[in-house]
């Protein structure tokens, strides 16, 4: 390779590494950008459900999904083709946390938004966001930052949001701790005065429903439902004399003024109003699924009501989207399908990944032949190697100190938690949790159980009801088999079915072996870290799982951020070292770059500029030696020019050219040219006598004389003198005879 890069004809240019390596960057960029609507885009063509957690459609034919711990909103056609992906995480401009509420009249949908506190784990802020139809985020409808002091409260949130005809509703506690409705009017116009619950906790129901003209509805945990119409009194409007709301979840009102209540996560009973009070009838059961094709398990994580009279509901234990249409079919989903733009994009995405590990190998491939292969500053060469070394090595320092420290909180989490569960098992009691039963009786009557109770009121203890900053994000359950069936019991008097239990092998594991375990799992409400320890009975049998339990997508957060603070510092001691690295480099080439210019006034023939270098370093005993050697070279050249002079006097110049050589040195044994020359021949007459009579010193001066006079007249006729020999001379003319003989007579 020459000093322009090029091998075997094959130029490289800077612009064409700059190209490959922007390239590689930009198919990098969109590569990450698109993980958050397509992470797998080699997989198959479709974006799978991961734990769904609520379900509702619009009037133009979308259907809106929350799945991914409500950390992610997808939007998709009837026949399941994607129409957009809406990613959470983001805490300002965009979607952090939260459910889908349901669409307007416009067709505009909404989310509850909750941005967590990273101290806490509560809600910082809570928004009730809206999307057009496309999934574009507007303006936020409503939006509530909290105080230090509410956010450190698990209590503090917005209770039952959603969309009612015309407006968005929900209920707040007002600082006297009294439960007021708030509704927002979709319109633009000004929101009416809240209306306060006056000796009623609405924290103690099930579930809200709330209709035109100000009407809501409460569902209580006895299966009874209350109604309020405006400002006047909250009244009984349905009793569940029959049981068939044993164990409501949900509520969700029907286009046509009826309810529909999710029951015990398996059914869905609707309440139709009459005049002799609300009758009631199951619209959907296993039976009733098995019946439309549908032959999977029911765990029915939460209800929505479409215009058209459909129930829309995510499966817990499928993972599944379904739809339950009046003509009695069911529709289910388990994932979008991606086609049009989103085909593309899956391809654009796998082109990207290609592009970019081809396109950034191919630039530092190119760089560093461009770099090595041509004539480029010392420095450039360093960099390049000391910089991709160094960052390699501060990288590598970075995330292992960094790997050290999340191994650490991971153990110290899981040791806090493993302390937590068996903290919890220890005070509960086998026989009171033996008594639950959630099939004995209401879902109220098992609440107010003596077995619940002292079960419930462990749980609560052991984390003071999540009341302060440091046990905000830790939960304590116990889950335990009837039937079949795996219930969990938590705080705040929370107890459903629990459709995931067979899925988890850590279950069966502290069920049946009585092991302890630790892990990490997901469901509806995101990710968590888990400590399982089993409840034993006096026989030594496992009665129960403990569990103690905190968000792991709170802590992947805080372990995010730590990486980006990491990965900032990194970056800016690179750029530091990079500085300090020039700089020094600059000061070393400097004393380069002063030999080099010396080498070059040395090389033009000028060995009296002496090269300055004081680094005191080995650079500052190459200029010393360099310095020697000019001088020497100084010495030795004078030498030469004064053998050359000398020389010149018995061997003439005219001479060596006319053998065609410079020097003397060039002159080898027999060589010779044959020319056309006239000899001439002179010599002093009598010189013996006259030397004789003269004496030495006199003798001397004759020749001197003599020889002054005849080499001028020689050299001004175009001849040279070859040979002297005491007082005679032979002088060479090449030119012509004639010159010779004008040298005798000038």
């Amino acid at each position: 390779m020459d000093g322009t890069g090029e091998r075997h004809g094959v130029k490289i240019k800077w612009t064409a590494v700059g190209g490959l390596a922007l390239a590689g960057l930009a198919s990098a960029a969109l590569a990450l950008l698109g993980r958050s609507v397509i992470p797998d885009p080699f997989g198959p063509p479709r974006l799978g459900f991961v734990n769904p957690s609520t379900v509702t459609a619009g009037p133009d034919g979308l259907v809106v999904v929350s799945d991914s711990g409500d950390r992610r909103v997808i939007g998709m056609e009837r026949d399941g083709s994607l129409r957009f992906v809406v990613a959470g995480r983001r805490r300002s401009g965009g979607f952090y946390n939260g459910r889908a509420l349901g669409f307007d009249a416009a067709g505009r949908f909404y989310v509850d938004d909750a941005v967590l506190d990273r101290r806490t784990g509560n809600a910082s802020t809570e928004s009730l966001l809206a999307f057009d139809s496309r999934g574009r985020r507007l303006e936020p409808a409503y939006s509530r930052e909290f105080t230090e002091e509410e956010s450190s409260d698990v209590l503090m949130r917005l209770l039952y949001s959603q969309v009612s005809p015309g407006s968005l509703s929900w209920f707040f506690p007002d600082p006297d701790g009294t439960w007021s409705l708030h509704r927002l009017p979709l319109d633009g116009s000004p929101a009416p005065a809240p209306v306060r619950f006056e000796g009623y906790d609405v924290y103690d129901t099930v579930d809200a429903a709330f209709g035109p003209d100000g009407v809501c509805w409460l569902l209580e945990r006895s299966g009874s439902v209350l109604r309020r119409e405006g400002d006047g009194l909250l009244e009984q409007w349905y009793w569940d004399l029959d049981g068939m709301l044993r164990f409501p979840v949900a509520m969700a009102v029907g286009p046509a003024g009826n309810l529909f209540v999710l029951e015990g996560k398996t059914s869905v009973v609707r309440l139709d109003p009459g005049p002799a009070g609300a009758s009631a009838a199951v619209v959907l059961d296993p039976g009733v699924a098995e019946r439309a094709g549908y032959d999977r398990p029911l765990a029915l994580a939460n209800l929505s009501v479409s215009a058209d009279g459909s129930l829309w509901a995510a499966n817990e234990a499928t993972g599944e989207a379904l739809a339950y249409h009046p003509d009695g079919t069911l529709e289910s989903w388990d994932g979008a399908v991606l086609t049009g733009r989103w085909a593309l994009l899956r391809i654009a995405l796998m082109a990207a990944w290609i592009a970019s590990g081809s396109c950034l190998a191919a630039a530092a491939v190119l760089f560093y032949a461009k770099v090595f292969g041509m004539k480029a500053r010392l420095l450039l060469k360093q960099l390049s190697i000391l910089m991709p070394l160094t960052a390699l090595a501060v990288g590598a320092i970075a995330w292992s100190v960094y790997l050290r420290m999340d191994r650490g909180v991971q153990a110290e989490t899981e040791s806090r938690l493993r302390h937590l569960a068996q903290l919890t098992a220890a005070g509960l009691s086998a026989e009171a949790v033996d008594s639950i039963d959630p099939s004995a009786g209401r879902l109220e009557e098992v609440l107010g159980s003596e077995g619940f109770r002292n079960t419930v009121s462990v749980l609560d203890s052991v984390v003071n009801l999540n009341q302060d900053s440091w046990n905000s994000n830790l939960f304590p359950y116990v889950y335990f088999r009837r039937g079949g069936e795996w219930y969990i019991a938590g705080g705040f008097d929370y107890l459903e079915l629990y459709p995931y239990a067979y899925s988890k092998p850590e279950f069966l594991s502290v069920l049946d072996g009585g092991w302890e375990e630790y892990y990490r799992y997901s469901d509806v409400y995101g990710s968590w870290l888990s400590a399982l320890t089993p409840l034993f009975r006096e026989d030594g049998t496992v009665a129960a799982v403990v569990e103690a339990s905190m968000g792991a997508d709170f802590l992947d957060e805080l372990g995010r951020a730590t990486l980006g603070r990491i990965a900032l510092s990194t970056a800016g001691l690179l750029i530091l070292l990079l500085g300090v690295f020039t700089v020094f480099d600059a000061m070393l080439l400097r004393s380069v770059k002063a030999l080099k210019d010396g080498a070059d006034r040395v090389s033009e023939g000028d060995y009296e500029v002496p090269v300055d270098i004081r680094s005191r370093d080995e650079i500052e005993e190459l200029g010393d030696a360099f310095n020697t050697m000019s001088e020497r070279i100084k010495e030795s050249l004078d030498e030469l020019s004064r053998l050359g002079r000398a020389n010149a006097r018995f061997v003439p110049t005219e001479f060596l050219a006319q053998l065609g050589r410079v020097s003397i040195t060039e002159i080898g044994l027999g060589d010779q040219k044959l020319t056309e020359m006239c000899v001439m021949f002179s010599d002093i007459r009598s010189f013996t006598q006259l030397s004789e009579r003269m004496g030495p010193s006199a003798t001397m001066d004759m020749l001197n004389d003599y020889l002054s006079r005849m080499g001028p007249a020689v050299r001004e006729a175009g001849g040279f003198i070859d040979k002297y020999v005491g007082d005679a001379i032979m002088a060479l003319f090449p030119r012509r005879p004639l010159d010779a003989v004008d040298a005798c007579w000038p």
